[in-house]
């Protein structure tokens, strides 16, 4: 799942992302000490997140934070 980082705390992050509808959805996912982050994680920052479905909440396994610049022409 792709979004934006709208809050960031020890143990979740939670992404907002815009979808076909132009409805915002946001999604929480725990994290765990086999978590892996790669990049710097804040808020407002693009990211990829890789999860695990659990009965309550998501875990997510990797996170990658995706640059935030343009690439130039």
């Amino acid at each position: 799942m792709s979004g934006t980082v709208s809050e960031v705390a020890a143990d979740h992050v939670t992404l907002t992302r815009v979808v076909a509808d132009r409805t915002v959805e946001k999604h929480a996912f725990l994290l765990t000490a086999e978590t892996t982050v790669e990049g710097k994680l804040k808020v407002k920052a693009r990211v990829t997140v890789g999860y695990v479905k659990g009965e309550d909440e998501d875990t997510a396994v990797r996170i990658i934070v995706r640059s935030s610049q343009r690439p130039k022409k």
